[in-house]
């Protein structure tokens, strides 16, 4: 995070230093490995960099730091399967998008920190009690929206997304 309240400069940190451990998996195929173990290689060296405390960060990328992060698999899984799309290729290997994932262990994260012995719980606002029908059956109240900056920052986003 930087002066100016932009994970800009993390992405493109996480996007150089994974971009060079992709050399690994170039290595790799010139020596014939197969295809299953390269994709452990890359699932196990690189993308861990590109998911990094992802749960803070990621409500908050725009599409363009979005797209640059899913740059990284795509140009992994076009080493590992250079004949198929970048679709196809993420069905043939088993992985979902980054973007999926992230969300996913945001999801998880906030499903988590719903448990009382959670060091997270804190953060929570209290539950609401409503014991009559309501359209909002949300289990948490709404925080006033004051920005969209604060709007897609850690605990708002979930509360608003996944509540």
């Amino acid at each position: 995070l930087n002066d100016k309240l932009s994970w800009h400069q993390h992405i493109q940190t996480q996007f150089r230093k994974a971009s060079t451990r992709l050399f690994f998996i170039s290595q790799l195929k010139r020596t014939k490995m197969s295809a299953d173990n390269m994709v452990k290689v890359y699932t196990s060296l690189v993308r861990p960099l590109t998911e990094y405390a992802c749960q803070v960060w990621h409500s908050s990328l725009t599409g363009e730091q979005t797209d640059l992060i899913e740059s990284i698999q795509e140009r992994a899984l076009r080493m590992i399967y250079p004949d198929l799309p970048y679709d196809e290729a993420c069905q043939t290997a088993g992985l979902p998008t980054l973007q999926l994932r992230r969300d996913d262990l945001c999801k998880r994260l906030f499903e988590d920190c719903q448990h009382p012995d959670h060091k997270l719980y804190n953060l929570l606002p209290p539950e609401r009690n409503v014991s009559y029908g309501h359209r909002n059956r949300s289990k948490y109240p709404l925080p006033k929206v004051k920005t969209e900056r604060y709007k897609s920052s850690f605990l708002p986003y979930r509360l608003f997304n996944f509540n």
